[in-house]
């Protein structure tokens, strides 16, 4: 990527440090700079009262940090019902939303250009949150604390057609929205080559997975799905809440070392020292070209590469080259054939961060749960039951899961995406 699909991320999670920056100038930070809603709750010492965004003093509202958020945001909506996503018309003040639906509790808002262009990828991409959610499909989610945060503290999933759509109804949603993130109808592509299970693999049984690594002639698109990057990063914010140690965005989290580490001495786009790894001019295997995404965004995304990687999403020719100038360690287990080939640095995720590895491969224990051993192909089978809010079944399901066992199979279908859009409404916050 030429501009990492992370920035919303990025942007959301440094909006706290900067607003502390900022907000050491009081009423500059906030007051006369135009800022609707949303972005005013986003610097932390604004508030917003009377129509227009104030200082409120250090730590006002902070739409992007820890506590932001102001609750359950649809908490009227159902959003599963036997075996289909369920699709609501918005209440007032979410004027950004042609429809909206809840996975587990927590909101999803598509613009009525997104509903309009595509129905069906508007359902993929709700499918895909509910399997990273809950994604051995029981019904249960996975891991209770992150889920907590996500639905108690305003967590948004924003769904717009196009970039142009983006700017014309970002952020016109009401001011308890905490952290989100965007993931776009343009960027969705069903039946993805990403998925093993659309490569005719099996899910779960690794070893098939070298079989089918040139998808050249496979019955499945090539074109990349971005939906389960963007989910996962939204799933990552809440993670890193409830598990700072592990995953927190910072230099000193178990992530944070391990992603750091895996850069060698290939340096970064915004320290203006970057190499590209696949170019056997530097040792390392993560490297970002991309002036925008620091500290935060690169742990981030390391977490989402390592993760993709291990559970099979990024194992095939096509897409290890598309993605060599960044990320060399798609291939998940040593035992497995090295891709892409003819690139010294690449080596497989196991070998090459054993770290990173450990991190991701253990989804069952504490502060783990919340990490996918499937990689979702867009179609949820959990059962007829509507899921609550508290992450209980409607007929008296129990709670958090502490194993792993995956569903049946199925091909499936799966989407695309490059996620450009937040950068232009929130770039000039981070300014």
């Amino acid at each position: 990527m030429k501009i990492s699909t992370a920035i919303a991320y990025l942007a959301v999670m440094t909006i706290d440090s900067n607003g502390a920056s900022l907000c050491e100038n009081g009423e500059d930070a906030c007051e006369n700079k135009g800022f609707n809603q949303a972005k005013c709750a986003e610097v932390g010492c604004c508030q917003w009262e009377d129509g227009q965004c104030w200082y409120g003093g250090d730590g006002a509202s902070s739409g992007g940090g820890a506590s932001s958020g102001g609750g359950a945001l649809l908490p009227d909506v159902v959003g599963w019902r036997e075996g289909k996503v369920l699709w609501s018309d918005p209440p007032s003040g979410w004027d950004a939303c042609g429809k909206v639906t809840t996975v587990f509790g927590v909101a999803v808002c598509v613009t009525s250009a997104a509903w309009s262009s595509s129905q069906s990828k508007c359902d993929h991409i709700a499918h895909v949150f509910y399997q990273l959610l809950d994604n051995n499909a029981d019904n249960v989610p996975d891991d209770s604390a992150v889920l907590s945060e996500m639905v108690e503290k305003g967590y948004l999933l924003y769904v717009p057609n196009t970039e142009e759509d983006n700017q014309n109804n970002f952020g016109n949603w009401p001011g308890q929205v905490g952290r989100f993130q965007m993931t776009g109808i343009f960027e969705t592509t069903l039946n993805s080559c990403d998925v093993p299970t659309n490569r005719g693999l099996s899910a779960t049984d690794r070893t098939t997975w070298p079989s089918a690594i040139d998808t050249e002639n496979l019955n499945c698109s090539n074109e990349r799905d971005a939906t389960v990057e963007e989910i996962l990063h939204l799933i990552t914010m809440a993670a890193e809440v409830v598990y700072p140690t592990k995953w927190a965005s910072t230099d000193s989290s178990d992530a944070g070392v391990a992603s750091l580490a895996a850069n060698g001495n290939c340096g970064w786009g915004y320290r203006e020292d970057y190499i590209d790894p696949s170019s056997n001019n530097c040792i390392g295997q993560y490297a970002y070209d991309d002036v925008t995404c620091k500290l935060s965004c690169i742990v981030v995304e390391g977490i989402y590469w390592a993760s993709v990687s291990y559970i099979g999403g990024l194992y095939t020719k096509q897409r290890t080259e598309g993605i060599k100038n960044e990320w060399l360690m798609a291939t998940p287990d040593a035992s497995m054939e090295i891709q892409p080939s003819g690139v010294s640095n690449a080596v497989s995720l196991e070998t090459g961060s054993p770290a990173l590895y450990k991190l991701v491969s253990d989804t069952t224990s504490e502060g783990h749960k919340w990490l996918p051993a499937i990689m979702p192909d867009g179609r949820y089978k959990g059962d007829g039951n509507i899921p609550t809010l508290d992450g209980s079944k409607s007929n008296g399901g129990a709670g958090d899961n502490t194993s792993k066992n995956p569903p049946a199979e199925s091909t499936a279908t799966s989407q695309q995406s490059t996620f450009l859009a937040s950068i232009l409404v929130l770039i000039p916050l981070l300014s």
